[in-house]
C-alpha cells in the first residue's frame, strides 16, 4: 500500500489522505476550546514538513446588506509579524525616489512604474502611493483592485510618509469582512508558539472590534492551520484576549 492511500470521511463523503484523516481524528470538532488550548492542539498535531500558517475567522452579527462593509476593513499591526516577507511597491514623485528607496521597498518609481503596472506587472504584495499621484494610479485601478493591491487611506497605504508606511506594512496584517459577516486573518506561523500567536490574535481582534458599529457582536470564532480543520473557540476568550 503506497503513501497516497486515501480514506473516506463518513461525515462528508469526501476522500482524504491517510495523513489528513489522522489530523482530523485528533480534533474534537464539536468541542469549544480556549484560544491557548486550541493553538497548542494545532502545534501538537501538525504533521506537515512546512511551517503552517495560523488563521482566525470571526463571524459577526451584522446586517451586511444594510451596513457598509468598508467599516470593517483596516490594518492591524502584529507585534510579532506574520512570518512572511512582504514585497512592497512605492509610487512617488521623482524627487522623492531616494527617500522611498531608503525604506527597503522592492520596487520604487513614478510614472514609469505605473506604466509597468498598466502592462500587467503586479509582482508585489502591497502598493504604497504618494497622495499626489493617486489620480494617475487610478488609471490602473482595474488591474490593482481585483488583486487587492490598490492603495487605500484606511490601510495607511496612501501617504507620503513612506518609512512609517513600510514599517506598518512589514508588521501589519490587512483585514476585511466578507459578505457573510466573517473576518478572516492570518496571525502567524505555528513556529511562533502559543504566546506570540495569542499576542497577534489580540492585535487583530482589538483592531476589528475598535471599529465595530455599536451593537455589533461576535457570534462565532474559529482557529485553523493550513492543513487542519477549524477549531471552535470560546467567544468570551476572544473578547478577553482582545483587551490584552
Amino acid at each position: 500500500m503506497n503513501n497516497t492511500q486515501v480514506v473516506r470521511n463518513s461525515n462528508k463523503g469526501e476522500k482524504l489522505s491517510r495523513k489528513m484523516q489522522e489530523i482530523r481524528d485528533a480534533f474534537d470538532i464539536g468541542q469549544t476550546y480556549q484560544i491557548a488550548a486550541a493553538l497548542q492542539l494545532l502545534i501538537d498535531n501538525s504533521k506537515r514538513n512546512f511551517d503552517e500558517t495560523v488563521e482566525v475567522a470571526l463571524r459577526f452579527k451584522v446586517d451586511t446588506k444594510k451596513q457598509q462593509l468598508s467599516v470593517y476593513r483596516g490594518m492591524a499591526v502584529m507585534p510579532n509579524g506574520i512570518g512572511k516577507h512582504v514585497r512592497i511597491a512605492i509610487i512617488c514623485e521623482n524627487n522623492k525616489l531616494s527617500l522611498a528607496q531608503s525604506t527597503g521597498a522592492e520596487f520604487v518609481g513614478e510614472h514609469d512604474l505605473i506604466a509597468k503596472i498598466a502592462e500587467g506587472f503586479t509582482d508585489f504584495d502591497v502598493c504604497i502611493c504618494d497622495p499626489v499621484l493617486m489620480k494617475d494610479l487610478s488609471k490602473v485601478a482595474a488591474i490593482l483592485g481585483p488583486k487587492g493591491l490598490m492603495p487605500n487611506p484606511k490601510l495607511g497605504t496612501v501617504t507620503s510618509d513612506f518609512k512609517e508606511a513600510v514599517t506598518m506594512v512589514r508588521s501589519g496584517k490587512p483585514y476585511k469582512m466578507d459578505k457573510y459577516g466573517v473576518v478572516h486573518a492570518g496571525v502567524g506561523k505555528l513556529s511562533f508558539g502559543v504566546k506570540k500567536l495569542i499576542e497577534n490574535i489580540a492585535a487583530i481582534t482589538s483592531a476589528v472590534l475598535k471599529h465595530c458599529v455599536k451593537g455589533t457582536s461576535i457570534t462565532s470564532a474559529h482557529i485553523t492551520a493550513t492543513m487542519s480543520p477549524g477549531i471552535k473557540i470560546a467567544i468570551s476568550d476572544v473578547y478577553t484576549v482582545s483587551r490584552m
